[in-house]
């Protein structure tokens, strides 16, 4: 597995004490990628159920679906995922 390159504010979002996390910011904070590499190792680490939310998404597809399955592949965890249309799983459940 690939090592995350990671902001020094997205410690938070791996704090298991924090139930909840919003990133907020202008352009070019590295938010979607920051979230999406946190999002996809935790999920590895632990079998969780995520929901990812944006101000505008119509669908999983039609949002951040590429990002997650570009990090998926660049943390080398494309065999423990597996990536439908409307779905990413993992298989210990996430």
């Amino acid at each position: 597995m690939s090592e995350a390159s990671l902001p020094d504010w997205a410690k938070a979002l791996f704090d298991p004490s924090l139930r909840n996390i919003a990133a907020w910011g202008g352009r070019g904070s590295a938010k979607s990628h920051s979230v999406a590499s946190s999002l996809v190792l935790r999920g590895a680490n632990k079998p969780l159920r995520i929901v990812c939310t944006r101000e505008i998404q119509n669908s999983i597809k039609a949002s951040v679906k590429r990002l997650l399955d570009d990090k998926i592949k660049i943390l080398g965890l494309d065999k423990f995922y597996k990536s439908t249309e409307t779905e990413i799983k993992g298989l210990n459940g996430t």
